[in-house]
Parts: C-alpha cells; sequence; structure tokens
C-alpha cells in the first residue's frame, strides 16, 4: 500500500484530530485572538460551498439515463420522512421534553441526505450503483423541502411567521443539496468541455470531504468547549448515533435484499453525508447535536470498513 493510498485510509481520523487539535493550537496562540470572529464567519461561510462542491462533482459523474426509480427507493424515504415527521410532531407536542437533545440528534441521523462518497464503497462492494445514485439524487430534492417545513415548528421565533421561516431556512438549503443538481445538468448540456474537466477529476471530491469534514470537527469542537454538556450527555448523543447508525444499515438490508439490492439499499440509507448533517446542527438545532454527526461519521465508517474487509476476504455479507 502506497503513502498516497495509506493516507486515504487514514482521512477519517487525520480530519478529526486535525479539527480538535487545530481548534485548541489557535484559541492558545495570544497574538491571534483578535481575529477568532473572522476565522468563525470564514469557516462557516466555507463550508456550504465544500458541500456544494462535493454535490456539484457527484451530480456531474452521473449519466441521467441511469436513472431508475425502484420499488426500495419509496421504502427508504417513508422510512426517514416518516421517522423524520415523528420526531417533529414529538417535540411540537413536548417542546421541554428532557431528552430533547437526543430526539434531535435522532432527527439528524434519519433525515441527513446519503453521502456522496456511497457510490464508491457501493461499487467495491458490488453493489446497485446506479439505483443508489437514484435515490441520492431523490433523497437530497426531497430533504431540501423537508427540513423548511419541519424545523420552524420545533424552533419557532418570536416576531416571525411560518412561512418566513419556510424561506429563510429553504434560502439556506438550497445552494446546498438542489442548486447542485441542477448545476450540473445545465453544466452537461451547455459547458461540455467544463463538464469533461469535472468528471475527470479523481480525488477531487475525497479531498473536498476531508476539508469540509475538518472543519465540521473544529466547529463541533467549539461548540462543545462553550456549552454546558455533560459527559453523560456526550456519551448519550454518541450511544443514539451508533444505533441509528445500526437500524438505517439493518432495515436498508432487510429491504434491499427483497429487491435484489442490499448493498445499495443498505448503502442509501446507512451512509450519510455528515459534513451536511453537522452543519444542520450548527445552523438550526442545538449545535450539541453535532456530537452525532461526528460520531456517525465514526459509526458509519467502521461499519463500511469491516464490509470491505470481509469482501477481501471473499466473506460473504449476511
Amino acid at each position: 500500500m502506497n503513502i498516497k493510498q495509506t493516507l486515504k485510509s487514514w482521512t477519517l481520523l487525520i480530519a478529526m484530530l486535525t479539527g480538535v487539535l487545530g481548534y485548541f493550537i489557535y484559541i492558545n496562540i495570544p497574538f491571534l485572538d483578535s481575529t477568532h470572529k473572522f476565522a468563525y464567519i470564514a469557516l462557516s461561510t466555507t463550508q456550504p460551498c465544500l458541500i456544494f462542491s462535493m454535490l456539484f462533482i457527484a451530480f456531474c459523474k452521473i449519466d441521467l439515463r441511469e436513472i431508475k426509480f425502484k420499488v426500495w427507493h419509496l421504502w427508504l424515504f417513508l422510512i426517514q420522512m416518516l421517522v423524520y415527521g415523528a420526531v417533529i410532531l414529538l417535540l411540537c407536542l413536548f417542546p421541554q421534553l428532557p431528552e430533547k437533545l437526543l430526539w434531535e440528534s435522532v432527527l439528524l441521523c434519519f433525515i441527513t441526505p446519503t453521502a456522496t462518497a456511497a457510490p464508491v464503497i457501493t461499487q467495491k462492494l458490488g453493489g446497485d450503483v446506479a439505483g443508489l445514485t437514484t435515490y441520492c439524487i431523490l433523497i437530497n430534492l426531497s430533504v431540501a423541502l423537508c427540513l423548511p417545513l419541519g424545523l420552524p415548528l420545533i424552533y419557532p421565533q418570536e416576531d416571525t411567521t411560518f412561512f418566513s421561516s419556510f424561506c429563510r431556512i429553504l434560502a439556506q438549503v438550497f445552494p446546498m443539496l438542489i442548486l447542485p443538481f441542477f448545476s450540473a445538468v445545465i453544466t452537461r448540456k451547455y459547458l461540455p468541455g467544463l463538464h469533461r474537466s469535472v468528471t475527470r477529476t479523481k480525488d477531487l471530491a475525497f479531498y473536498l470531504w476531508a476539508a469540509s469534514l475538518c472543519i465540521s470537527i473544529t466547529l463541533a469542537t467549539k461548540y462543545i468547549v462553550h456549552s454546558d454538556i455533560t459527559v453523560f450527555n456526550f456519551i448519550s448523543v454518541s450511544c443514539v448515533s451508533a444505533l441509528c447508525c445500526l437500524i438505517q444499515f439493518s432495515l436498508g438490508h432487510k429491504i434491499g435484499r427483497k429487491y435484489n439490492c442490499k448493498i445499495g439499499a443498505g448503502q442509501s440509507l446507512g451512509q450519510k453525508n455528515t459534513a451536511f448533517e453537522m452543519w444542520i446542527s450548527f445552523a438550526f438545532l442545538n449545535p450539541v447535536t453535532s456530537l452525532a454527526g461526528a460520531t456517525y461519521a465514526v459509526w458509519h465508517n467502521i461499519y463500511n470498513s469491516w464490509q470491505l474487509y470481509e469482501k477481501e476476504k471473499g466473506r460473504t455479507i449476511h
């Protein structure tokens, strides 16, 4: 294994350590104290741009002729939307629920769309890449509409109407989930030269993901340091994200097995765009729920690493 491949294998750990250590090193350099506000604004602005870029590259590589909706797409879609709707309803009825942080973590883990890296893992595992890609488009466009519909209900703002909150959230989500798809379609049709250049990039989306994850971890570290989160809550949120990861992969596999696409369905439901997941927590929820996104990234990468290991050994993954 060469150095490049070794670094790629350890990217998750490197990005997380860089995010945590980078934050503590930065805040302990006295002459940089005056730059803290600027740095926060810069990172908060850069992160959505990276998420847009990752999705744009991923969508540019999609052949629209391969997009075919299947029955299992509907089942996965219903699971994500029903859990999202149920948690929204619960938090609307009981806004002062003591376990609100944990339920927000559940909401976050289920509504987050499929990761842009999912097709790569699915291909390595021998799964239905075209089916997963179709679901990736479906869920990204759907989440862009569902988030503005649900989030204003659990975090209503005084002197602000539901429609105003809907438009505000949609304006923030649209550039990251919907705009990349239509930009990719327009680029393919009207800018073929640029489209060819984008599709030839091999690892650019991967490095953008690493940078975005690093920024997410840095911001999460900042929020955790300045919050009053207890060790119990830290462990609880981590356990909730692990349980959500297990449930979604299991349900995806179970549904996919009925339609002969166990791997594709499992990855569609279980592997999440954790950079976007953490951005949601920073932008709209209790920022401490970013822990759910950070730990979910660990859980789904551990599980996928195990699946790849079993695949290399020639063992059947049940």
